[in-house]
């Protein structure tokens, strides 16, 4: 009844989110804006790709 998609979002393991560093909310890992707040979520994998 649609509980199935809710209830695989909650099981989602921690491992696959990156918190965000202004409000703290969990993001999916390829997020690079906050889904919450908008701030820009800076990943170790985009200093290496640019260096």
């Amino acid at each position: 009844m649609g509980e199935g998609i809710m209830m695989t979002l909650e099981e989602e393991k921690v491992e696959s989110k990156i918190a965000c560093p202004k409000c703290g909310k969990l993001n999916p890992l390829d997020t690079v804006r906050c889904i919450h707040c908008a701030a820009i979520i800076k990943r170790p994998e985009i200093y290496d790709a640019s260096a």
